[in-house]
């Protein structure tokens, strides 16, 4: 996930560490076709500049870069800012997400936040600062953990969802839906999906499954909520 160190919550080193060995930020085939998906959903309706929080390693800007759109992006952890200015080449803050954000209002396109938002126990502030540096038709693209993925009810604490410490809110889609819209935004899609993609970061062994990189869309019970909102109606 690109965003294991975006909490308030972060604890020392040692967890910083924990988060880079465990395959979260790792770079693969499968996360690399994830990217590339998300890259293409973005730009499908967004030409910049674009705003990543939770940037993690720079994967998602440098598909930015790849594509000539003006991105920048932020992270807590100084290992991950340190790696995405060198793997993109762009504007990479250090910053807690949980913090006014040091951008001025109506300065981006499209803000992205992917597997960012359950690392939060209040989303409110996250959503309002991410629709004050909107412009006035700004985007928002909302990746996170879905509570009512069919594997959550299977597996109970041993689904992978529930692995990252740092998990600490959970939504379904009426949930994130309603928390986007009492922010202002106007929900333009929503739904769920199993992501081979990244198979095995919670378990080692999925690790092979995750070599396709295929996305399954599912009506509500997938392990991830994708969701697109607009700042204007």
């Amino acid at each position: 996930m690109n965003a294991s160190q975006v909490i308030n919550k972060v604890g020392p080193a040692a967890t910083e560490f924990e988060a880079f060995t465990t395959g979260h930020y790792s770079w693969h085939k499968g996360r690399a076709l994830y990217t590339e998906f998300l890259a293409n959903r973005v730009t499908e309706t967004s030409r910049g500049p674009i705003l990543d929080v939770g940037c993690g390693m720079g994967h998602f800007l440098a598909a930015m870069q790849e594509r000539r759109i003006a991105a920048a992006g932020f992270d807590i952890s100084s290992r991950a800012v340190e790696s995405a200015r060198k793997r993109a080449r762009v504007d990479v803050l250090q910053h807690d997400a949980s913090t006014p954000w040091p951008f001025a209002n109506g300065s981006f396109d499209a803000v992205t936040m992917f597997d960012v938002l359950e690392h939060f126990s209040f989303e409110r502030f996250v959503l309002d600062e991410a629709r004050r540096v909107l412009t006035g038709h700004g985007q928002l693209f909302l990746v996170t953990v879905n509570r009512n993925s069919i594997f959550h009810t299977i597996l109970g604490q041993r689904w992978g969802g529930k692995k990252d410490p740092e998990h600490v809110t959970y939504y379904d889609c009426a949930e994130l839906s309603r928390a986007v819209r009492s922010a202002g935004f106007s929900v333009k899609e929503i739904r769920t999906f199993f992501n081979l993609g990244v198979a095995g970061e919670a378990s080692r062994v999925l690790r092979p499954f995750r070599i396709p990189g295929i996305l399954i869309f599912a009506q509500a019970l997938g392990d991830s909520i994708y969701l697109r909102a607009s700042k204007g109606s």
